[in-house]
């Protein structure tokens, strides 16, 4: 780490991490405050997840804040006397804050506070450092050369009670396994694991951090085991928690905290029904050439070995789908799952998949073009199975009507527009289907149009049964497609849909969502 006077980073990084020019001067016999870069910054800037330490500062741990830019001379004013215009507080950077120094007591010093981003910063973006009460400590950049990074992908992040077990993955060298970390202000030891589970799965990818002792901290106290008081800097309660260390052998963490404490107790598990099997804890739809696998009483963390290497950290009341098997086949499904406690349980089954099904997909929907209001709308279907698919005899039914779809053979694979009798492929005014993809002609689309508003779709094959609905999501502008982020995402996930990128839809390919 480097220490360095407040308002001045890095003294040897003075140009791009430059003075605080707003730094308050000082009443006679006060210390300046020292600011403690961790890790230590580069010539060129800060890591992208850093913690911030500060001796010589007497303020509550929560007066420490982290902006957006760099402060005019009306808002470094506002940080000094502790009033935060809402210009301002929109640009605060969520965090969690801590004092590092307990006394022999157990009581706290104000010796050396702590701020640790809770959140990547962006690379090459302006940052600036204060406190309340006090004004700028410094300003400084993130370095834009950005470092290897891993995201958490269990615990989730806003789960409750984080367990003794973490696992990071990203597209970084992952550190070597065997070493020891420390997490604070809890300040536990975990060790470094190779891949997401016990047995290496993933090891190019991914790293588990497994607690040394069991984290028993309970919800909701303030206390840490080394006296050290925790607070959550983003506007709710404070609850007991742990933040990782910033990287591991250059590897950047994701900083977001992981609280502490038994998560709660879980429902005991529906047994599975006979269309069903069983697949560890959780209940199993065999389909062709995949398997939905559900489980509505716990969160859990999936690893699968085989058939193919897949992680998915599965919410209450949700279904995942192992995708990509062969038809008609037996197959062989291992791995482990996790509970949120960190205990780890391996399974291994056998299943036959069924024959080639069809699985069409209400993918993208266009209900606001910027052409004529009617003619101009259409609905995207996708083939997202292994057999063709006749839509002879499928159905379209929004909130006012049912539309039969006439015969058209569509291939694995392949993208369908349906559309009303009067659209035009070759308009300029919205962004024109892939040459190539097939349309659908019926009469019109919705009961006199589709509603600009958002209205449920829903997919229906020959037998009556559901294939697929789509949200009912309001247009966000003319021109813009509300989409499906992929063929296999749930219609239940409210994260799995949302507006398409620029420029502004993508009939006949895959969909891009703006965020």
């Amino acid at each position: 780490m480097v220490r360095v006077r407040a308002g001045v980073l890095a003294s040897v990084a003075a140009v791009v991490l430059g003075a605080g020019c707003h730094a308050p001067a000082l009443p006679p016999g006060r210390a300046t405050p020292v600011v403690t870069v961790e890790p230590a910054p580069r010539a060129d800037g800060i890591a992208s997840v850093f913690r911030l330490h500060v001796a010589g500062l007497d303020a509550d741990p929560g007066a420490l804040v982290l902006f957006r830019g760099a402060l005019d001379s009306y808002h470094a004013a506002r940080l000094r006397s502790a009033a935060l215009p809402s210009t301002l507080d929109e640009l605060r950077v969520p965090g969690t804050v801590w004092s590092a120094s307990p006394l022999p007591d157990g009581g706290i010093s104000a010796a050396e506070l702590v701020l640790a981003p809770s959140e990547r910063l962006d690379a090459g973006e302006t940052y600036t450092f204060g406190a309340l009460g006090f004004g700028v400590l410094s300003t400084f950049v993130v370095t834009a050369q950005a470092e290897d990074y891993a995201d958490r992908v269990w615990p989730p992040h806003a789960a409750l009670g984080g367990g003794k077990r973490w696992v990071f993955c990203g597209d970084g060298a992952m550190p070597p396994p065997g070493s020891r970390v420390t997490s604070e202000p809890v300040a536990l030891t975990w060790s470094v694991g190779a891949g997401a589970d016990s047995q290496g799965t993933a090891s190019d990818r991914c790293i588990q951090l497994d607690a040394d002792e069991e984290p028993s901290l309970g919800l909701g106290s303030q206390a840490s085991s080394d006296g050290g008081v925790a607070t959550l800097d983003v506007g709710g309660p404070s609850t007991s928690f742990v933040v990782p260390p910033p990287a591991i052998t250059g590897l950047a963490l994701d900083p977001a905290p992981i609280s502490l404490g038994a998560p709660p107790e879980p429902p005991a598990a529906a047994p599975c029904d006979p269309t069903t099997v069983a697949l560890g804890p959780a209940c199993a739809r065999v389909l062709d050439d995949r398997v939905f696998v559900g489980n509505a009483a716990a969160s859990l963390f999936w690893v699968f070995s085989a058939p193919t290497t897949m992680m998915v950290a599965e919410a209450p009341g949700q279904e995942f789908m192992l995708g990509a098997l062969t038809p008609g086949t037996p197959v062989e499904v291992t791995g482990t799952v996790t509970d949120l406690a960190g205990n780890e349980t391996a399974f291994a089954t056998r299943i036959t998949t069924r024959a080639a099904m069809p699985h069409l997909v209400l993918d993208e929907v266009l209900a606001n073009p910027d052409g004529v209001e009617k003619t101009s709308e259409w609905v995207e279907l996708v083939n997202d199975g292994a057999a063709d698919v006749d839509l002879d005899g499928w159905t379209l039914q929004d909130s006012g009507s049912v539309r039969t779809l006439p015969h058209a053979v569509i291939p694995a694979g392949a993208y369908v527009l349906v559309v009303p009798a009067g659209y035009d492929p070759t308009s300029v005014l919205d962004v024109p289907p892939v040459e190539g993809t097939l349309l659908v002609r019926v009469d019109e689309l919705g009961t006199a149009g589709l509603s600009n508003q958002g209205e449920t779709l829903t997919l229906r094959d020959p037998s009556g049964t559901v294939a697929s609905v789509f949200p009912a999501l309001a247009a966000s502008k003319p021109g813009v497609s509300m989409a499906r982020r992929k063929p296999t995402s749930a219609d239940d996930d409210p994260t799995a849909f949302g507006a398409s990128a620029p420029p502004g839809a993508s009939p006949g390919a895959p969909n891009v969502l703006v965020y």
